[in-house]
């Protein structure tokens, strides 16, 4: 047995509940999992809680251990185990539990889909069965039945397990968390020694191939940079740039939701404020929604405090109006400079850049989906981050049929969160 320090970030614990009663079949459970302000609670202790379309609450074994519990693995039998951390004493020791508080996450956010894997997790001397997303597990806490009791209190909206081998503390509902604050830069004057020669970001493609020069490579390393996805083979990272709206938009949403594919808009301040149904309905998906500054200058065009203030100025826009932060940022026309990937780092942003992108930004000289399907399909490969804007008739006329191929060629989806696990 080892601990499973990193690995916890990828198990979860499911509870369950359909309009708050269990479902008959659990054999074939497959579904999306959402966000949600539901609570959950096992033995009192409270745990931030997430959901399935098809009527389950999620927890995460991470927040199990930050709350309570300890989990070990063992490689050889496929098998993860739960228990409660105790003392001397036999009393539970929860580290701040007077701060707990559930994510700032909005209801109806599409998270993933899931299906049944060989994974197995032990509590209480039950085996239970355990479910994959997007590379995370997952158990059902309606199986914790025959260990003790689980039931929904709508007075406090949360589900509760009652597991009768374990002691309990009660505990004060779970309040809901505003968007952690992004850091604050109050002295800009550092920022003025540092380079500020502008790049704009190059690849070399070739088909089933993408490179940057070693040169960039060099420069970047020492920043919180994607471009490509190294360490997982056969994976595609779709994202799309929004500067202004042309009527695709849902038509994409429509396609990607089709398919279940996790995606990326990067979007303007101008579009947040002309198109927030349409933000909205990116955040209802679950799609991540990142940071393409608020008027769309060229950054290292301006001062540090100006390029500091058209970042923060749209995040602070849309955590206002939707309750979550922006956590990535792709720098207009991909200009950039060493100064302005440490500002963005020191911001609290992973600079996004891409593997793959072609010319479909001119919405006059759109050429046709066959067009399209010949600019994009040859140029697969591993961990490819592709930028396509979504003002492009082309783009969204070619998406179906350009997702299909992907998969057909092998290839899964994978959202930017799962690149920085």
């Amino acid at each position: 047995m080892k601990k499973i320090s990193m690995l916890l970030v990828s198990f979860m614990i499911f509870i369950t509940t359909s309009v708050y009663t269990f479902p008959v079949s659990a054999d074939s459970v497959t579904g999306r999992l959402l966000y949600t302000d539901i609570s959950a609670y096992i033995n009192h202790y409270p745990i931030p809680a997430y959901a399935s379309d098809t009527g389950y609450i999620v927890v995460k074994v991470r927040d199990l251990e930050y709350y309570g519990f300890d989990v070990s693995w063992d490689e050889e039998t496929r098998t993860a185990n739960l228990d409660l951390k105790t003392s001397e004493n036999n009393q539970t020791q929860i580290s701040g539990i007077d701060n707990v508080m559930l994510p700032a996450q909005k209801t109806g956010i599409q998270y993933s889909r899931y299906t049944l894997n060989d994974t197995r997790l032990m509590f209480n001397g039950k085996s239970i069965d355990v479910y994959n997303a997007c590379g995370s597990s997952f158990i059902r806490l309606e199986e914790l039945n025959e260990v003790g009791e689980v039931y929904w209190v709508p007075e406090l909206k949360a589900m509760k397990a009652w597991i009768n081998a374990f002691s309990s503390t009660d505990y004060e509902p779970l309040a809901k968390a505003s968007p952690e604050p992004k850091p604050i830069i109050s002295d800009y004057s550092s920022y003025y020694n540092i380079d500020n020669t502008r790049n704009d970001w190059w690849f070399r493609k070739a088909p089933g191939y993408s490179e940057i020069d070693s040169s960039v490579v060099s420069l970047i390393s020492n920043h919180k940079v994607i471009f490509r996805d190294t360490a997982r083979p056969k994976k595609i990272y779709l994202t799309f740039d929004e500067g202004y709206e042309e009527g695709y938009t849902n038509q994409i949403i429509d396609v990607l939701n089709k398919y279940n594919i996790p995606a990326a808009f990067f979007i303007t301040g101008d579009y947040l404020k002309e198109s927030p149904e349409l933000v909205e309905r990116m955040l209802d998906y679950g799609y991540t929604v990142g940071n393409h500054t608020f008027k769309h200058p060229i950054l290292p065009t301006v001062s540090p405090e100006s390029a500091a203030y058209q970042i923060s100025e749209l995040s602070n826009r849309f955590a206002e109006m939707f309750g979550v932060n922006m956590n990535y940022i792709r720098p207009p026309e991909g200009s950039y400079s060493s100064r302005t990937l440490q500002l963005a780092d020191d911001m609290g942003y992973k600079t996004v850049f891409w593997s793959f992108a072609y010319s479909d930004w001119d919405t006059a000289n759109q050429k046709g989906a066959d067009t399209a399907f010949t600019q994009i399909a040859p140029y697969l490969h591993d961990g490819a981050v592709m930028l396509l804007h979504a003002c492009s008739s082309d783009n969204a006329n070619v998406l179906d049929r350009l997702i299909q191929y992907i998969l057909s060629e092998g290839y899964t989806f994978g959202s930017l969160d799962e690149i920085w696990v």
